[in-house]
């Protein structure tokens, strides 16, 4: 079995994840990608927008009939600061397979600041997304991640989560464009990320 993680906040999941989790799917020929929301991203100070419970919810539906896509809730069961070395070894435990742990070139460059780098490369290979045609890495990659890399070619939306709350704040219509459509109707029944007046 061939599994990728995609971790993250997903405050709330758009069709950027989306994107980014089929191209990895499809290009490294996984059987699996995992959206693993984070309890508490231990890289930023603020704490999500949206509770556990939603963002579990909204990925669960973005995910839904979408073949090789899943969701976990890890994480979350886990509770405190998400740490993916903890979170591999426990998958590993529970369900032994091949895992590609997949990271944006924003990721990728900050990675030598996670907790225990090193290890998680004995856990997991490292699906690289990068933007065609394939973007040069300016940056040094650390000796660890020399035999765990595979690059993947991808251009997601150009969107983020934080442009989409903002959007839903605002009642900006175009947002609809950025999300599933179930995800937003979620969003709307449960009041989620207004401004109230």
């Amino acid at each position: 079995m061939k599994i990728g993680i995609l971790g993250g906040t997903f405050d709330p999941p758009h069709v950027g994840h989306l994107a980014v989790a089929e191209s990895v799917r499809d290009q490294l020929e996984l059987d699996e990608v995992v959206f693993v929301p984070a309890a508490r991203n231990p890289m930023k100070d603020r704490r999500a927008h949206a509770g556990h419970k939603h963002r579990l919810a909204m990925l669960r539906v973005m995910a839904e009939g979408k073949p090789g896509l899943g969701v976990s809730d890890i994480e979350i069961t886990r509770g405190g600061s998400s740490y993916m070395v903890e979170t591999l070894e426990e998958l590993h435990l529970v369900q032994p397979a091949d895992y590609w742990l997949i990271l944006g070139s924003d990721a990728l460059q900050g990675f030598s600041e996670w907790r225990h780098p090193e290890r998680i490369c004995r856990f997991a290979g490292v699906a690289a997304v990068i933007r065609p045609p394939m973007e040069k890495v300016t940056f040094p990659l650390p000796d660890y991640l020399e035999n765990v890399l595979d690059w993947v070619e991808c251009r997601p939306p150009n969107i983020s989560s934080t442009r989409v709350r903002s959007m839903l704040q605002r009642r900006d219509e175009d947002v609809v464009r950025w999300l599933d459509p179930r995800v937003y109707e979620y969003i709307q029944r449960h009041r989620l990320y207004r401004i109230e007046d």
